[in-house]
């Protein structure tokens, strides 16, 4: 089944042009839209033609959705969303025009505020104060750091962040991305579910990790069960505090340059699931925890 979504190169274009001038007018108007919801979907309307694919409209999730539930959503939230997305495939899901729409279409059902899109890690500061504070102070960096942070929520922003920004900074898609790999792990290895769920939600800088092995088309962590084997054995010691140095992004990203080191002379993808795992018990894990 194929989704609706916005147009790829429309939508690429008024990203670019929308970070192109940092304080432009089109930024500010960017913003005043973004105030209000009836302004927001007209200028959406304006600049953002939907695709002619003939797809059929992301599910919405049926209930509205706080202001400090879209700026961290909870894991129930997150698999509730994941639930109605079930039938989406990776292809698309990895799609910022896709996730831009159908972050649109809650907009249009009331059951997000377009300016909560503008929310950053301040839970006491909403999305319409960053945005009235930066337009009223007329400084260019602030316009631009908003907007910025609208377009990551809104659907990713590739552009800036490369092709990470979609599963990471896109409230939905990262809800749906997370349920996802924790799936494969559970599918892979038979991991206990609520532990390789904390450990994909240890923070967003240990979450941007484990999305850069997803995506990497060099690294062997891009073989799915030699990935999910890793966060199986990662989750297994969530509780165990002799391991907290792997629950921190400088362990992960040494346990992930040492797999690499290892796969330079091991052929990985033909050990199976308790080969892989006393490597990383015996040879990486054992030495990043040692004093």
């Amino acid at each position: 089944m194929r989704y609706r979504e916005y147009d790829p190169g429309h939508f690429a274009a008024i990203r670019k042009r929308l970070i192109q001038k940092k304080g432009d007018d089109f930024q500010r108007a960017f913003l005043e839209a973004v105030r209000d919801r009836d302004g927001f979907l007209r200028w959406l309307d304006k600049y953002l033609p939907v695709s002619d694919n003939q797809g059929h409209d992301l599910p919405c999730h049926d209930v509205k959705i706080t202001t400090e539930e879209f700026r961290q959503p909870t894991e129930d939230l997150e698999q509730a969303l994941a639930e109605i997305w079930k039938e989406l495939q990776p292809r698309e899901a990895c799609r910022s025009s896709l996730w831009g729409y159908a972050t649109a279409s809650h907009i249009r059902r009331g059951i997000i505020e377009p300016h909560d899109l503008a929310l950053n890690g301040q839970p006491d500061v909403p999305g319409y104060r960053r945005i009235n504070d930066a337009l009223e102070s007329g400084e260019a960096t602030s316009v631009d750091g908003v907007v910025r942070t609208i377009l990551r929520r809104f659907s990713g922003l590739p552009e800036a962040r490369g092709r990470r920004s979609v599963f990471v900074d896109c409230t939905f898609a990262r809800a749906w991305w997370r349920e996802r790999i924790l799936n494969e792990v559970v599918d892979e290895i038979g991991s206990k579910p609520k532990a390789v769920s904390r450990i994909l939600r240890e923070s967003n800088t240990y979450w941007e990790c484990f999305i850069d092995m997803v995506i990497s088309r060099n690294s062997v962590l891009g073989d799915r069960m030699v990935r999910a084997v890793l966060i199986g054995a990662l989750a297994d010691y969530i509780d165990d505090s002799r391991y907290e140095p792997l629950r921190q992004v400088n362990g992960l990203k040494r346990c992930v340059r040492m797999i690499g080191a290892q796969a330079a002379w091991r052929e990985f993808g033909v050990f199976g699931v308790e080969e892989i795992d006393g490597i990383l018990h015996e040879e990486i894990f054992s030495k990043i925890i040692s004093p």
